[in-house]
C-alpha cells in the first residue's frame, strides 16, 4: 500500500463499491476504502472541498446575474498543498 510520507495511517472509516457494467454482459466491481477524513475537511463552509462553500457564494454575491456551471468558482475548485486534505484510499478491482 502506498502513503505518503509523514501522514498516519487509520482504521477504516468508509467502504464505497461501485458496480459498473462495461459492456453486455461484462461488469466491474471497484471496491474504495476510504480509511481517514474528517468530515469538516470535506463538508465545512469555510474549509471544506466537497461543497461550493464560502468561494462560491463570493463569486454569486459578486456575479448575481451570471450562470452557474461546472466551472463557478467554489470550493471544490481549489488547488495547491493547503487545499490537499489528509485522508487514506485503497481500491480494488
Amino acid at each position: 500500500m502506498a502513503f505518503k510520507e509523514g501522514w498516519i495511517k487509520a482504521q477504516l472509516l468508509h467502504i464505497l463499491i461501485l458496480l459498473l457494467v462495461l459492456e453486455e454482459n461484462v461488469t466491474a466491481c471497484l471496491f474504495f476504502f476510504v480509511k481517514r477524513w474528517k468530515k469538516n475537511d470535506l463538508f465545512d463552509y469555510n474549509i471544506g472541498i466537497y461543497t461550493a462553500g464560502q468561494d462560491f457564494d463570493e463569486w454569486r454575491m459578486a456575479n448575481p446575474e451570471s450562470p452557474i456551471d461546472w466551472q463557478t468558482k467554489a470550493n471544490f475548485h481549489r488547488i495547491g498543498i493547503e487545499s490537499e486534505k489528509r485522508s487514506n484510499l485503497e481500491f480494488l478491482t
